[in-house]
């Protein structure tokens, strides 16, 4: 098994603000250094190569990856420093470093919120090595069904990981250590899905080229690439019989490689396919973040917002009070629920938003009327269908 280190920023009553915006800054740089060369290697490609689209389409996903460049190592939350020092230690400690920030800076500490590794994702990524490590050191395939409402993580998570895991050109192969396409909405023929794996390998294909051609290519390359996950997104696009029978060819020729297939509701590709079901025999849903879940997270975020000032955003209801009348009002949890129902990458956005705007006007923190203002500003539609979503 490929031995990778997944570092993530742990957030403590140690860290150090400003260090982490050095190294911030740092890969930043690298980033673009990175991407400038890989669009450099994209207009070198002759249009008129009968190969030309497959190039550029791995280049093209080659930077999509990379941008996970900027949160190398996600921020963590400490678990064992929130339990031996105590959530306000914690928050005073880091108030304290973002009271001394610039604007500029406050802003680039937001770089980070574009990936956190939450509880939910932690768990997510644990498993997955836990399956390829079966495959690996025990040779038994553990192919694994991913389920969870769109913008929950699923394809961030992937592609977070697969950037972890990128390919390399070795003297005489490709090292691939994880495989990851999208699930094509053509279901006339398997061909589109197994282009796409070899395409994935770093190898080209040939218009010729029949199933069993693509087959044999992706066994050989599995084997001569040292593939250990394939990762299938948005797997609800197969759904004709034949379509998902090349799936399951694919899983009887990958030498007990697991086999992530992921979309909102992936029971819907085993169907009621006995065999199937028998080989996706495990499962991981990523659930809304509703009620006290959402409270957690809110609290988790808050601690890493550069504010000097807490925000309170885990608060659910408040009471007023007007005279003998007490009147119970959304806080900022339940407003954020009902905005976004619970979906993570919603909640994000919504909350870069508001950092931002807060940022801009010198505000020690974020503030219910700043998270309504920020909404209306993204939302368009009824909850949940706006540019948020």
């Amino acid at each position: 098994m490929t031995h990778i280190e997944y570092n993530t920023t742990l957030i403590n009553h140690r860290t150090n603000v400003v260090a982490e915006l050095q190294a911030l800054r740092r890969q930043i740089a690298e980033w673009k250094e990175l991407d400038k060369q890989l669009k450099q290697r994209a207009h070198q490609i002759d249009p008129h190569d009968r190969h030309f689209a497959q190039k550029a389409g791995q280049i093209a996903e080659m930077r999509k990856r990379i941008r996970f460049m900027i949160v190398d190592a996600p921020l963590e939350i400490d678990g064992d420093a929130l339990i031996e020092q105590g959530y306000e230690k914690i928050q005073a400690h880091l108030g304290q470093q973002f009271a001394g920030l610039t604007k500029e800076d406050r802003k680039l500490w937001l770089k980070y919120l574009m990936f956190i590794m939450t509880p939910d994702l932690r768990r997510l990524k644990d498993k997955i090595e836990k399956i390829r490590a079966w495959s690996m050191n025990l040779g038994q395939q553990r192919n694994l069904l991913l389920g969870g409402e769109s913008g929950m993580g699923k394809s961030t998570l992937g592609n977070w990981y697969s950037y972890k895991n990128l390919q390399s050109v070795e003297r005489e192969y490709n090292l691939v250590p994880i495989v990851k396409v999208d699930a094509p909405t053509n279901n006339n023929t398997p061909k589109p899905l197994l282009q796409r794996i070899v395409a994935e390998c770093g190898y080209t294909y040939t218009k010729s080229d029949t199933e069993e051609d693509l087959l044999a290519k992706i066994q050989l390359y599995f084997q001569t690439c040292g593939v250990e996950v394939l990762i299938i997104d948005e797997i609800e696009h197969i759904h004709r019989d034949k379509l998902k029978r090349s799936v399951l060819e694919i899983s009887n020729i990958a030498g007990g490689i697991p086999i992530i297939c992921a979309s909102c509701h992936p029971e819907n590709f085993i169907g009621s396919d006995v065999e199937i079901k028998g080989r996706w025999n495990d499962s991981f849903t990523l659930t809304p973040y509703t009620d006290k879940k959402l409270q957690q997270l809110l609290a988790h975020i808050e601690l890493v917002l550069p504010f000097s000032q807490p925000s309170n955003l885990s608060i659910y209801e408040f009471e007023e009070r007007k005279g003998k009348k007490t009147k119970t009002l959304d806080g900022p949890a339940k407003f954020i629920e009902r905005k976004t129902n619970g979906i993570l990458r919603d909640i994000m956005i919504l909350i870069i938003d508001a950092c931002e705007q807060a940022i801009d006007a010198g505000e020690p923190n974020l503030s219910m009327s700043r998270l309504e203002t920020a909404w209306n500003n993204i939302q368009t539609g009824p909850p949940g269908a706006g540019k948020a979503g």
